[in-house]
């Protein structure tokens, strides 16, 4: 049994989105809910940045991130430096941002910053990428 070359194209084509489809879904830190119920919540900048400051307050710390990982930063280990040593937990939002969830983000990352005394995603994307 031969396939043609349009079939095999296809196919290609399907495994290579089921794959993309699996490491954005099956990567720990990446909640699909989570970041559905987080742009919900944000109604605008303003309400987002006061969510940040409620969530932060509680000990709900998460960092989010847009777009499609480059192939050399190793996010699952930098999600898992930042629950273990920080307690905070990344989000992965796609490929399309939100003006919204970016204030929320922005807002929890000044906090984080203040918490710590360091940006803590650079700190730990420094020393995991660039070790």
């Amino acid at each position: 049994m031969s396939l043609s070359l349009a079939t095999i194209s296809y196919l290609s084509l399907w495994v290579l989105t089921l794959a993309l489809s699996v490491f954005y879904l099956a990567t720990p830190t990446d909640n699909g809910m989570q970041i559905d119920a987080l742009q919900n919540r944000c109604r605008s900048c303003e309400i987002a940045q006061q969510l940040a400051v409620n969530d932060f307050n509680q000990g709900s710390y998460c960092i989010i991130k847009w777009g499609m990982p480059d192939a050399e930063t190793p996010l699952r280990q930098i999600a898992n430096i930042l629950q273990h040593d920080y307690k905070t937990r990344m989000l992965f939002g796609g490929c399309v941002g939100s003006k919204e969830v970016h204030c929320y983000d922005q807002r929890m990352q000044e906090l984080l910053t203040e918490k710590f005394g360091v940006d803590i995603y650079r700190e730990v994307y420094n020393r995991t990428v660039k070790p």
